[in-house]
């Protein structure tokens, strides 16, 4: 079955000369999809929760939400199929035209770097002249070159949420071959890489190949591949055929997901187990929301968009936000003064303000400028 889906994926790989001269691609005035919007949104707040959640029961030794959303990491892939089906659908006429790489480069490099680099640089002092801030490896020149580069470590970057960024600019990679190749060239590496990552998932545990030892091996052919591959077929099955769903089949599948994510944290699983076990309810719902988003009006209130825009904000300083109000909460003792329950929702309150306050302040501004002063117009 997986084997039949990679290839299916490939087939999606054509050019935009050959896009448009089929009857059955769509073709959509509407630019913006509200669900996907909000959807990143919620899958930034998923993974804020999680993180209280570990950090609720390593600083303050208590059980956050009955334990909820100890699965709460699986927003992560829920954000790379969503990364597939966002790249895909804004670029799926880009593919086999060499002249449209430039753009897509530029505006890649700007939506990651710039405003990751920001809040790298902001932490690395921290890690300097605070004690026990970090895990030490923090310190090391060579951690935080390849921090700043998203290049793959044997542990996390400077910016613990940096390591899933690495992943998104392999993707990215893999698309500009898709954007600079002739489709029939692409199709076959595109088919190759997901066979390639099938194929070192299953030999890993050779003792005799030592895949698992190898960083890069285990990083060009990653399970999260999967994910991506899932989120460009989902935009493909939308922009190709007449998907006409109800919202009773959005809530099916986010019931899946949250189902299946809280079973896989309380089981040990292959990382292709939940790959696969989450990148398939993640499609499902991202193909209904688009579907949703395309058929109808939505009248959505502005506030579950704007986490959205906002998303990439909260993922990034969400996590060392948490550390330090943690610390200064337990440092006066504020847990047994308002009680656990209020202080936290408090950390999570005070925690996505600041991601908002952050992306209106600093990211957004830094992504017009760069926009206006880089990428060609019209792009």
């Amino acid at each position: 079955m997986i084997v039949k889906y990679m290839k299916h994926f490939a087939t999606t790989v054509q050019s935009a000369d050959e896009l448009s001269s089929k009857s059955t691609v769509r073709v959509f005035n509407k630019q913006r999809l509200e669900l996907i919007q909000t959807c990143r949104g919620i899958a930034a707040l998923f993974v804020l929760l999680f993180h209280v959640t570990e950090l609720s029961h390593e600083k303050a030794n208590q059980t956050f939400m009955f334990g909820l959303f100890q699965s709460g990491d699986a927003g992560v892939n829920f954000f790379f199929v969503l990364s597939g089906f966002i790249v895909y659908w804004v670029h799926r006429f880009d593919i086999g035209r060499t002249d449209r790489l430039k753009p897509f480069v530029l505006k890649r490099l700007i939506r990651i770097y710039p405003f990751y680099w920001i809040i790298t640089f902001a932490l690395i002092p921290v890690y300097f002249l605070i004690p026990g801030f970090g895990q030490g490896y923090e310190h090391d020149s060579n951690v935080i070159i390849k921090s700043l580069l998203l290049l793959p470590q044997n542990h996390p970057p400077v910016l613990t949420v940096g390591w899933s960024l690495s992943y998104e600019i392999l993707f990215y990679l893999i698309f500009c071959l898709m954007i600079f190749l002739r489709p029939k060239i692409s199709r076959r590496i595109v088919a190759g890489w997901l066979l390639g990552t099938l194929l070192v998932q299953v030999l890993r545990f050779n003792p005799g190949l030592e895949i698992e030892s190898n960083l890069w091996l285990q990083f060009v052919f990653s399970t999260h591949n999967f994910e991506f591959a899932l989120g460009c077929l989902s935009a493909y099955v939308v922009a190709h055929n007449n998907v006409q769903l109800r919202e009773g089949f959005i809530f099916l599948a986010m019931g899946s997901f949250l189902c299946v994510s809280y079973g896989l944290s309380q089981t040990a699983q292959s990382t292709l187990d939940r790959v696969l076990a989450c990148g398939i309810p993640s499609m499902l719902i991202v193909v209904g929301a688009a579907s949703l988003d395309l058929g109808q009006s939505l009248k959505l209130p502005r506030i579950f968009s704007f986490l959205g825009d906002a998303s990439y904000s909260i993922y990034l300083i969400h996590y060392p936000c948490l550390s330090v109000i943690f610390k200064i909460a337990l440092m006066l003792n504020l847990f047994n003064g308002f009680g656990y329950l209020i202080s936290t929702g408090l950390i999570v309150m005070i925690t996505l303000a600041i991601g908002c306050l952050t992306y209106i302040w600093i990211e957004k501004p830094l992504l017009s400028f760069f926009r206006k002063n880089l990428l060609p117009s019209p792009c």
